[in-house]
């Protein structure tokens, strides 16, 4: 899928690069003077945009919560590597200072603790308007259960320096603090682990003697992990960090900066060796005397959603409202997203994209027949589009059309694997089929994305009960109702989490 890729200026090899510092003495050999130039001190000796500082305040939840110290470290940052790195729009995404600032910020948490570096190595960060199908080496996320040569992403790290990332999901990532899940940290702590050549879960600049111990931690963290998973017990992990040390090492990071607390107590050695790579102390970010109130971006009251409609500022191009219409979809303003998605298919009515998208927004504010009708559309505008398939397939099991919707399910493939709703819909087909074993599968597995899901919970008990389980479906209704389910008045897929 991709259409280009970029020569790497200088190969990444263990003679070139033995730590972060010692990488900046070797790109002064490169790049002569580039570094001994007076460029960077007179960028940083200007005044920081004030729309630059709310976005940071607005996209970046980890920067209220760092001390004032760390805070300059990474405006100063961040600032070099918006000046220094490429930013690069892909299928159609038109590159913001907002998408700038919010990707170099989330970057420079990782470098609060080292100088002289600042992703000198990444030739470009190529930014899509939404997740994307790629190979399956080196992504975030990646499930070892999943045989296919392509899945779902929101990103990927390249050897040669290219930085792949989802913006929609950059965003959600950076405006929730406490999550554990940020894709730019992710797909950078892969850069940083393969400066030395290799991504392995051994990132340079350790002595031999630590390169050893980290090995050792890495590896037993590792079997730890795969040991709870199979045992069925919670991780702070989550289940794609059991594929290697080079995912370990990039879920890790994820945890280390968002979750330290649960990671330490669950993983201690993991977490000391991140500690002492990073060098830096996320403990102290989460103390309880640490009052920080995170600005999660779904919260509807937020002032910088319109209040109707009527007050969307109007903008220039299909892109624009494109951009918009995902961060609405990602902030759960249905409303709000299928104006913008309007807007696009009035300018450009073969905007298939677009379509998709709208349906889905459609689909969420339970106005059926028009997200199907958004669905069959998309599918003749790209008969091979595996999104377009599984939105036909939502609707149609929302109809009650349970046949026509496994057939729909049946041409999206794979793309069902991380999309919770669709699985769920395919489950709910399923059951009402009869194939009451793959009802089971479906619905298990939106439960492992998502453990609150109350209606996957009671579609569970019942596919146990009809496969005369009746422990499990007993287990399963309660846990149903625990969570808020009512034997009554419910019908229908909740909006709640459908942006995954």
């Amino acid at each position: 899928m991709l259409d280009f890729r970029h020569s790497f200026l200088v190969p990444a090899t263990p003679d070139c690069v033995s730590s972060l510092v010692s990488f900046r003495e070797g790109c002064e050999v490169v790049f002569g003077s580039w570094f001994r130039s007076g460029r960077r001190q007179k960028l940083l000796a200007q005044p920081l945009a004030s729309e630059w500082q709310a976005i940071l305040l607005r996209n970046v939840a980890l920067y209220p919560r760092l001390s004032p110290v760390q805070q300059r470290k990474l405006v100063d940052d961040l600032r070099i590597i918006v000046a220094e790195r490429r930013f690069v729009g892909c299928k159609g995404l038109v590159v913001t200072d907002e998408m700038k600032v919010t990707i170099a910020a989330q970057a420079a948490l990782l470098l609060l603790g080292e100088a002289g570096y600042y992703f000198d190595r990444v030739t470009s960060f190529l930014l899509y308007p939404y997740k994307m199908v790629l190979p399956a080496h080196g992504v975030r996320p990646s499930s070892d259960e999943n045989d296919f040569d392509e899945r779902v992403i929101l990103g990927q790290a390249f050897q040669q320096g290219e930085i792949i990332l989802s913006w929609p999901d950059v965003l959600s990532g950076g405006r929730v603090a406490d999550d554990g899940e940020n894709v730019v940290l992710h797909e950078l702590a892969h850069h940083l682990d393969g400066l030395d050549g290799q991504m392995g879960g051994s990132p340079p600049g350790l002595a031999a003697d630590r390169q050893e111990h980290f090995h050792r931690v890495f590896e037993a963290a590792l079997d730890q992990l795969r040991r709870d998973l199979a045992d069925g017990c919670d991780s702070v992990l989550l289940p794609a960090a059991a594929e290697s040390t080079s995912e370990l090492f990039a879920y890790g990071t994820e945890c280390f900066y968002e979750q330290p607390h649960e990671l330490r107590e669950q993983y201690p050695e993991l977490f000391a060796c991140l500690g002492e790579f990073y060098k830096v102390d996320p403990l102290v970010w989460f103390a309880e005397n640490n009052t920080v109130t995170n600005t999660h971006y779904e919260d509807e009251d937020d002032e910088r959603y319109p209040a109707s409609l009527d007050d969307l500022p109007a903008l220039e191009t299909a892109d624009q409202y494109f951009i918009r219409g995902q961060e609405f979809f990602s902030a759960g303003r249905w409303d709000l997203a299928a104006a913008d998605f309007n807007r696009c298919v009035r300018i450009d009515p073969a905007d298939q994209e677009a379509v998709v998208w709208r349906g889905r927004c459609y689909l969420y504010q339970d106005h059926a027949d028009a997200a199907l009708a958004d669905a069959e559309r998309a599918c003749r505008l790209d008969p091979d589009d595996r999104e377009a398939h599984s939105l036909r397939g939502m609707c149609l099991a929302q109809q009650g059309r349970f046949a026509e919707s496994l057939a729909a399910f049946a041409r999206a493939g794979d793309v069902l694997m991380e999309d919770m709703d669709a699985l769920y819909y395919r489950g709910i087909a399923y059951s009402e089929t009869g194939d009451w074993s793959r009802a089971l599968a479906d619905l298990s597995r939106v439960i492992e994305l998502d453990p609150s899901d109350k209606e996957a919970w009671y579609e569970r008990s019942l596919c146990h009960e009809r496969l005369g389980k009746s422990f499990e479906a007993e287990r399963d209704l309660v846990r149903a109702r625990e969570l808020g389910w009512k034997d009554e008045g419910e019908s229908g897929r909740e909006g709640e989490g459908a942006t995954e």
